[in-house]
Order: structure tokens, then C-alpha cells, then sequence
């Protein structure tokens, strides 16, 4: 929201901070070891170059946000079921290729909440597709009237790390190359698609677990296979972990996404959250 001044709060899944309530970053910058933020954090510090206050009980940490940092637009990340902390607009994020799975709640399926839930939320993105489909008229059957809209990963750039920091090269520089790929994301079936895209095919291919912690031995065993290519491309969370690696200048590089909606459709997402927050110059902060 133009004009507003946000702040990032964000659990630190995979870090270890306790109880404490911490900023982590601001203006680009991590302040804290990603041992002790987690890769998501860390990758948002970096990224987004607001405030990012991590902490288990978010209410504190948006308390944090708007007293600390004058805050007057806090985003929550993954918080549709933290209901504890009241929330201005819901936007909940569906994966428009995994869909509802079987529609059963954890641990039978993948579902946190029962899909009629959703009627809670102001907006339903469905993300890495060009139309919503059969989830679309799914959400439409049990949350009628809550807006629906798509959204598709796109390649943006490749980042590598230079001197403490991500640089930005162009998606060019992989054209040609052999790489090898490295992932510790849930979903890596979406990055090889990207790549493909560029048509960049892989001679070998790493994968790890979900927010995997890269130790020595990994180190190695990627350092052995990495012989046979040019580069080593990476998701740009793993590459916050793996950066600390003394890989060859150059070698290690990650493919930055960005999440596009169609022009039309991001004008009325905005404005759904504009009038739903009542983001007017004389309201309070808001939480969305």
C-alpha cells in the first residue's frame, strides 16, 4: 500500500528464539544468525527491506512492530488460524496445483482448518496457476462471494551472494550452462518448472528436506556432484544457508521468483484490501 510505512511479522519457523520477541532485520539486513531466525525470516529481512519482528506469541511481536518501528501496516505471515491477534483482511494463499488434497485436517490430510473456513477470508489467492479452475469453484461452493483470484510464479532475476549481501544478475547467465540443482523446499516440483521455462535442464539434481539445515557432509556431497557443472542453482531460501559454504566465486547462484497477478486483478486485490483494512490517511494501523 503506497505511502503506508509496514512491518513484517513472522513466527521464525526453524529457529530458536524462545520467548523472546526480536527484531531481525530491517533495511535489507539480517541482524541475527539464521541458527537462531530460521531461512524464512532471514530471507525476508533480506528481501523486503522493512522491519521483520519475529515471535511465537505475534501479538507481542506486532505490539513490537507498531510501538518499536511506528508500524502502520503490519503484515502476518501464515497467521489465517492465529486468531488470538485480530486481523483488519484475511488473504489466504491456496496451491493452485496441490489444491485441498483430500480435504481431511492433519495428520490425515493437508488441511489445517475445514475448507468452509475459508469464508472467514476477505480474499483467496491461488497461486503457481493462470486461472483458478476447479479450486476456484471449489472456494466459490463453500465461501460464495469471497473474491478468488490467480497468481503465477515467474522468474525474475538470478542473486548470488557478494561481501555480506544478495546480488542481482541477469536470468541470462544460465543460458547454456550445466547446473546442477539443490532444494530443501516442500514443494520442488515448482522450481524444476520454473527452470524448465528457461529451458535450463539440470545434469543432476540434490534433494533435501523441507528447511533443511545444510551441515559439512552436505557441503561435501554437493561440492563432489557440482564438479560435472557450471553452476549450482538454488531456491533463493536455500541459498541464505548454504551461502555460508566457501563454494567458488560465482558458482552458487539462486533463482529469485516474483508472484504476478494479472494488472486488473492486482488493482482489485489491492482495493479489496484497501477497503477492507480502511487504509484511509485517518485510520489506525492495520493488520493484514
Amino acid at each position: 500500500m503506497a505511502g503506508w510505512k509496514p512491518a513484517l511479522v513472522t513466527r521464525g519457523y526453524g529457529g530458536d528464539l524462545g520467548t523472546r520477541v526480536l527484531t531481525v532485520g530491517d533495511e535489507g539486513r539480517a541482524f541475527f544468525d539464521i541458527e537462531e531466525i530460521g531461512d524464512e525470516a532471514t530471507l525476508l529481512a533480506e528481501r523486503s527491506g522493512v522491519p521483520v519482528v519475529c515471535a511465537t506469541d505475534r501479538v507481542a511481536a506486532a505490539r513490537q512492530a507498531v510501538d518499536g518501528h511506528a508500524a502502520e501496516l503490519v503484515v502476518l505471515d501464515d497467521g489465517f488460524q492465529h486468531l488470538r491477534l485480530k486481523r483488519d483482511v484475511d488473504i489466504v494463499l491456496v496451491d493452485g496445483q496441490a489444491g485441498f488434497g483430500n480435504g481431511s485436517l492433519l495428520p490425515a490430510g493437508p488441511m489445517r482448518e475445514r475448507l468452509a473456513t475459508l469464508r472467514r477470508a476477505d480474499a483467496v489467492v491461488v497461486t503457481k496457476t493462470a486461472e483458478t479452475g476447479r479450486i476456484g469453484e471449489e472456494i466459490a461452493r463453500v465461501a460464495p462471494g469471497v473474491p478468488v483470484f490467480p497468481a503465477a510464479y515467474a522468474p525474475a532475476s538470478v542473486v548470488q551472494a557478494e561481501d555480506g549481501g544478495l546480488v542481482e544478475k541477469p536470468l541470462g547467465i544460465m543460458v547454456g550452462r550445466k547446473v546442477i540443482t539443490i532444494s530443501a523446499i516442500a514443494d520442488p516440483a515448482s522450481f524444476y518448472d520454473l527452470l524448465g521455462e528457461l529451458e535450463v535442464q539440470p545434469v543432476d539434481v540434490l534433494e533435501f528436506p523441507d528447511h533443511h539445515v545444510f551441515d559439512q557432509a552436505d557441503w561435501q556431497q554437493i561440492s563432489k556432484v557440482a564438479h560435472q557443472a557450471d553452476l549450482i542453482v538454488c531456491t533463493e531460501k536455500d541459498l541464505v544457508k548454504l551461502r555460508r559454504f566457501p563454494f567458488a566465486r560465482g558458482r552458487l547462484v539462486a533463482l529469485r521468483l516474483e508472484l504476478r497477478l494479472d494488472s486488473d486483478d492486482e488493482e482489485q486485490l489491492l482495493r479489496v484490501i484497501a477497503d477492507t483494512a480502511g487504509l484511509s490517511r485517518d485510520a489506525g494501523a492495520a493488520e493484514v
